[in-house]
């Protein structure tokens, strides 16, 4: 049984060819479930360090295995939500009022929560943390959108985004910082929210992040070539639990 459980976006010669191949690259064994599927019993038996949930829809969870997973959360499992049309709320995720919402670090909206910005959003690093280190954010990446979260109060916003405002004669940052990567903690257990995609649309420029092209490929997925310092980023927080 791999460390790490990866159910959502789609299947590995689709979206989830993105974070897949990261994780082939970076040499962290996972196993995955398309959203197609349901998640079972069997998958998170013991010796799992990582629970991936990216697009991946609440009503492919029975209400008594989400009971199983909080409680396995509060006993060590680490849960991290990546952000898409079914996470958090969105528009078929639907965790709100959910045993997994207790253990996320953030609380999910009662309503479709997805907000698309046409002019971008620019990420960034609030203080510092082994995730953003040594990453070039003087020449940041622009991403398109994200699920609207509110971050449970015992909880750390370790990136933010500011949104752009552009006309033709200039661009300029939005007075507002909407976060984008939260970490918590339930019980022994890490958790994280990643509140916009690691795959296009919503991650924009993000999966281009980097003058240095890297083309992998997880096992029987597609083939996919991306930035450098996206690889780092989401290799980052992956790594961050294990």
């Amino acid at each position: 049984m791999k460390p790490v459980l990866y159910a959502g976006d789609n299947s590995l010669t689709g979206a989830a060819a993105y974070l897949g191949g990261v994780m082939a690259y970076s040499r962290i064994p996972f196993d995955h479930v398309p959203s197609t599927q349901s998640l079972t019993p069997y998958l998170l038996r013991t010796g799992r360090k990582l629970l991936i949930l990216s697009d991946f829809p609440a009503r492919r969870i029975s209400s008594r295995l989400m009971a199983d997973i909080e409680a396995q959360v509060r006993d060590g499992l680490g849960l991290l939500m990546v952000g898409g049309w079914q996470s958090f709320f969105g528009l078929e995720g639907e965790y709100n009022a959910t045993p997994i919402e207790k253990a996320l670090p953030v609380l999910c909206a009662r309503k479709d929560d997805r907000a698309n910005y046409c002019h971008g959003l620019v990420p960034e690093p609030r203080g510092s943390h082994a995730i953003t280190r040594n990453l070039p954010w003087k020449k940041p990446p622009v991403i398109c959108g994200f699920n609207r979260v509110q971050p449970r109060r015992d909880s750390q916003v370790v990136m933010s985004l500011r949104p752009l405002e552009m006309t033709r004669e200039k661009a300029d940052f939005g007075k507002e910082k909407i976060p984008l990567l939260i970490l918590g903690q339930y019980g022994k257990g890490k958790t994280a929210a990643f509140t916009t995609d690691f795959a296009p649309h919503w991650v924009g420029g993000l999966v281009d992040w980097g003058d240095k092209r890297i083309r992998t490929r997880a096992p029987r997925g597609g083939t996919v070539e991306v930035g450098e310092h996206y690889v780092r980023l989401a290799a980052n927080i992956i790594e961050w639990f294990l």
